[in-house]
């Protein structure tokens, strides 16, 4: 939601926020629909669905106008990689936590720990993240 919000802030600044406007509008309805398909089935879970659904469209919609109107070229590989180390980190922590009969405090550690090893670990292998920048911002935000 906030990296579309922030593509609205563009579409206004260059007078344009027509567009914004109309594809919000338009994700809300697409909501609304996928709220009438999914709460039935999946209850809260699938209001959650919904809306997260809809946020993503309506992301990656406005990151295509947006790139229409600027001329930039968005670094799709490198955010579909970092989605997709997410999801399969998310769902190893999911399964390591199904596994593991532990309390809830050693749980959490370990699972966090987990998912920032897998996470940062399928970056570099899908070659969206290397060491030296991976240094470079573990340095800069620990030591600025």
């Amino acid at each position: 939601f906030a990296f579309s919000m922030f593509n609205n802030v563009i579409f206004n600044g260059l007078g344009k926020a027509k567009y914004m406007a109309c594809l919000v509008g338009c994700v809300a309805l697409l909501n609304i629909v996928l709220n009438a398909i999914l709460i039935p089935f999946f209850d809260i879970t699938g209001a959650a669905l919904a809306t997260a659904i809809s946020y993503l469209i309506l992301f990656l919609v406005s990151v295509y106008f947006l790139s229409r109107e600027l001329a930039f070229s968005f670094p799709f590989f490198s955010w579909l990689g970092a989605v997709c180390s997410g999801l399969c980190s998310v769902v190893f922590v999911l399964f390591l936590k199904y596994m593991l009969p532990w309390n809830n405090l050693l749980e959490a550690g370990i699972c966090v720990l987990v998912l920032v090893a897998c996470y940062t670990g399928l970056l570099y292998i899908l070659r969206v993240l290397d060491f030296a920048t991976l240094f470079s911002l573990l340095k800069k935000g620990f030591f600025d």
